[in-house]
């Protein structure tokens, strides 16, 4: 595999550019509500979520050899969901759980 499997997938294409966004602003919203220590966790729980969004095609790649019979093998769109529902999603949840436990 060269260098150039993986070119295109660095474009700036505006599902991306709006995923980073998203992530600015939640990073941003956790340090000036919370605290540097909470800022810190939604980094790197968001990090994640954006690289499953801007790299879906990689990390549908990881194989997992825990379950026999399963081949390992997800479709990138898969991935690519499971990244936008982490990024949108779990803010949601986070804003209703304080809004219904009132923290």
């Amino acid at each position: 595999m060269s260098d150039g499997d993986y070119e295109s997938d660095f474009k700036a294409t505006p599902e991306r550019i709006v995923a980073l966004l998203l992530v600015v602003l939640w990073v941003t919203l956790a340090f000036s509500q919370l605290a540097l220590f909470w800022a810190v966790r939604v980094t790197l729980m968001f990090l994640l979520a954006l690289g499953m969004i801007w790299l879906p095609a990689i990390l549908a790649r990881i194989r997992s050899r825990d379950f026999e019979g399963y081949d390992g093998t997800i479709a990138p769109n898969v991935v690519r969901w499971v990244g936008w529902a982490i990024l949108v999603g779990l803010p949601l949840v986070w804003f209703l759980f304080s809004r219904v436990f009132h923290t």
